[in-house]
């Protein structure tokens, strides 16, 4: 009797041991399909991008046209909460470049008055430019 309850423990100790190493098996894999790069592209880890790079990432996908890459580039300088979140990170960036291209295109009544109703007076509000500066036919 005390033999068949020490067999079942020893079954019971394995089966548990066999468990807890099927987990830890599956959470390294999913760890590592989630931070590995793909072969044949120079592309890191969205966690690891910047906004302006996860910005710039969708644009090159396609994800996105020039007229939103510069909406969401204004947005990350100026009103960082209303980026979607896909384009948030946590990684440190200087904007340097960022706004001047959205100062330009705020500044250019051409480049402005090209585009969409909405997106012209989300960079003129979010610049703090009146509609009574740029006018547009």
């Amino acid at each position: 009797m005390v033999n068949l309850i020490q067999k079942h423990k020893l079954l019971f100790a394995i089966a548990g041991g066999l468990f807890i190493l099927a987990v830890i098996i599956a959470l390294t894999s999913y760890s590592q399909s989630r931070t590995e790069v793909p072969e044949g592209t120079a592309e890191a880890p969205d966690h690891e991008l910047s906004t302006p790079e996860l910005i710039d990432q969708a644009l090159a996908r396609g994800e996105i046209n020039e007229e939103e890459w510069l909406l969401y580039m204004a947005y990350a300088l100026y009103e960082y909460e209303s980026l979607p979140v896909h384009l948030l990170s946590n990684v440190a960036w200087y904007g340097e470049s960022e706004g001047q291209e959205v100062d330009e295109a705020v500044a250019s009544p051409e480049k402005l008055c090209s585009m969409s109703p909405y997106v012209r007076s989300e960079l003129l509000r979010l610049v703090k430019k009146t509609d009574d500066d740029t006018v547009c036919n």
